[in-house]
Order: C-alpha cells, then sequence, then structure tokens
C-alpha cells in the first residue's frame, strides 16, 4: 500500500503528489493534512509513504510540519517530495529527511518539482501555469521509476542532504539579495497580509474555508489575522469573484529574478 500525505492549500502540491502515485500504482491512501493534522498513525514497514509539501521562504510550513508529527513508523520506505516556485527549495528537503529520521521512516527517493508561486499574477508572472503536462508526466515517471526500485529490492537509502539548489550566477545572487535587503529595509512594521475588495466580496465563505491556517474567521471575512497567515494566498488563488489580493513588494522581484523556466529534480 503507499500512502500519499499531503500539505497543498493552492492544490499544487497535491497534484505533483497524485501524478507520482498514479506512477507507482497500487492501492493508495491519502492523507490530507492541508486543514487538520493527521490522527496518530504508524504506518507497516511494509508499505510506502510519499510526502508532499510546497516550499515557502526556502523551508517546510511549520504548519505542515506539525500536522506531519502524528505519523510514524519502524522502517517503511518513504518519498520526500517539495514544490517550490521557481526560485530555491533551500532547506526543504533537509527538513523532511529529518521528519524521516526522528520518525522512523527509510528514504528512497525526493524531488524538487515546480509550482506556481504562491505570488504569482497576471502582473507579476512567477512559474505561471506550472506544473505543466511535461512537469506532470515527469512526476509520473519519477513513481514509475521509485516502483521499479521495490520492485528490484533495492533499499538503499536516499541521501536527501546532499540534494541542492540549481546554481544561481554570483550577479544574479547578488541582485535578488540586494533586492531583499532594500525591501526589508524600507518594510512598515505591520505584516503583509491577503486584502479584500468590499465590492466585490459577497460572503460566500470559501476563504473562510480554504484557509489552512483558520486566519479568516466567518464573522469577519474582510479581515486577516496577520499572526496565524501563512501567505499561503488560497484564498487569494480561489476567490471566484477576484475579491481577495496580495500586494507584496517581493512578487515583482522575485517575477523579475526568476523568470527562466527550471527543471524538476529528482533522485531515486
Amino acid at each position: 500500500m503507499t500512502y500519499l500525505i499531503v500539505f497543498s492549500p493552492t492544490g499544487t502540491s497535491r497534484k505533483i503528489g497524485e501524478f507520482i502515485v498514479r506512477g507507482i500504482g497500487g492501492e493508495v491512501v491519502t492523507i490530507d493534512l492541508t486543514y487538520a493534522p493527521a490522527p496518530a498513525l504508524n504506518i507497516s514497514k511494509e508499505d510506502l509513504a510519499v510526502f508532499v509539501a510546497p516550499v515557502y521562504g526556502g523551508c517546510l510550513p511549520v504548519l505542515a510540519k506539525q500536522r506531519m508529527a502524528g505519523i510514524t513508523s519502524s522502517g517503511a520506505k518513504a518519498v520526500g517530495v517539495c514544490v517550490y516556485g521557481n526560485r530555491a527549495f533551500e532547506k526543504a528537503l533537509v527538513e523532511l529527511d529529518s521528519i524521516f529520521e526522528q520518525a522512523g521512516f527509510i528514504p528512497i527517493a525526493c524531488g524538487a518539482f515546480i509550482g506556481e508561486h504562491s505570488y504569482c499574477t497576471k502582473a507579476n508572472p512567477i512559474a505561471p501555469g506550472r506544473p505543466d503536462n511535461n512537469d506532470l508526466l515527469q512526476a509520473e515517471l519519477f513513481g514509475k521509476a521509485i516502483k521499479e526500485k521495490l520492485d528490484a529490492g533495492i533499499i538503499d537509502m536516499c541521501n536527501m542532504k546532499a540534494v541542492s539548489d540549481l546554481p544561481m550566477t554570483m550577479s544574479a545572487k547578488l541582485r535578488f539579495i540586494a533586492g531583499v535587503l532594500k525591501i526589508k529595509f524600507v518594510k512598515s512594521k505591520r505584516r503583509n497580509v491577503p486584502e479584500t475588495d468590499l465590492g466585490r466580496c459577497i460572503h460566500c465563505g470559501l476563504c473562510v474555508r480554504i484557509c489552512p491556517a483558520g486566519a479568516i474567521s466567518k464573522e469577519n471575512e474582510y479581515d486577516t489575522d496577520a499572526d496565524k497567515c501563512i501567505r499561503c494566498c488560497a484564498c487569494v488563488k480561489m476567490c471566484r469573484q477576484g475579491a481577495k489580493t496580495f500586494n507584496t513588494p517581493f512578487a515583482p522581484l522575485l517575477s523579475r529574478n526568476f523568470y527562466k523556466k527550471k527543471p524538476n529534480t529528482t533522485v531515486v
């Protein structure tokens, strides 16, 4: 049996995960951590667990890590996958590796796939439309490669800590760092969160239901709790009325510096 364990506020990570397990084949049990922690679960060493989560600021979302805490094993094989918005996945795979070690899983494969950035808009495109059909095909082929490895009886550990980001040129790196420092220097103390267009909002309550952090209340859909918000932008991307926007200065910076289409990274 294969367990697909996902944290996916905008659905991108889940889509990648579904194509991976399609390639693996067989019976699949999906555990979606987006809206609630996993119930206490110990996965048999005969089974396979595929963990998929997005990357926020070079790390796994704290909420995702907290909600994975109830899932343990005594030697089940695991696949760690992160989905990032075309900039860098930085520490995400290392964090997944640490989770596997603490929870008793054996990592046998890992991957870093590209997904449309949470801050992506028409004005500031950042990996728009990804994963595209080619990305999903690669995810399925990745799953098939994992299946072939398992069928061959190969259980050598995957060194997830050794998988690194695609290199940037020094000039590009310095240009991006300078942009980040400039934003942080002029940034106000108020934490930036999605805003609501009062003329467009119809009080349907969708944003309340899909917020993974519970940062939007039914009593006041206009405001977002800055202390709870994880900037996943699910409310922005899924609002059918276009009533939610997230105006962050990081969006144009990311769009300018990471417009080139990056490939996915997989290790089996």
